[in-house]
């Protein structure tokens, strides 16, 4: 039988960088889009096997590439200040699952 266990990936961080509602609306979509991922850790606590020391939510890599893919899309100045204070400045780790074999 196998069993996730997530192993820490490359540094990517979540997202926490904010722009007013409706003033960059899709910049502010893809920032939402990534705090509703399914798949976090919240600061100070353990889950999917992994324990969370840091101040910030880690979100799953999945959903970090997501966001770092919208915000090219948008490709205007709001989104270029996100993805760069994001994923070049504060560079948050993201986890992803690894599945290994383990006897029962």
């Amino acid at each position: 039988q196998s069993n996730p266990s997530p192993s820490l990936a490359q540094p990517q961080p979540c997202c926490s960088p904010r722009v007013p509602a409706g003033e960059h609306r899709d910049t502010d979509r893809c920032c939402r889009d990534h705090d509703h991922c399914q798949h976090v850790i919240h600061p100070f606590t353990a889950r999917y096997g992994y324990r969370n020391l840091r101040w910030h939510t880690i979100s799953h890599c999945d959903c970090d590439l997501r966001l770092k893919e919208c915000l090219r899309r948008v490709n205007d100045t709001a989104s270029r200040v996100v993805g760069q204070a994001f994923f070049n400045v504060i560079q948050v780790p993201c986890f992803e699952f690894t599945y290994r074999e383990e006897c029962v």
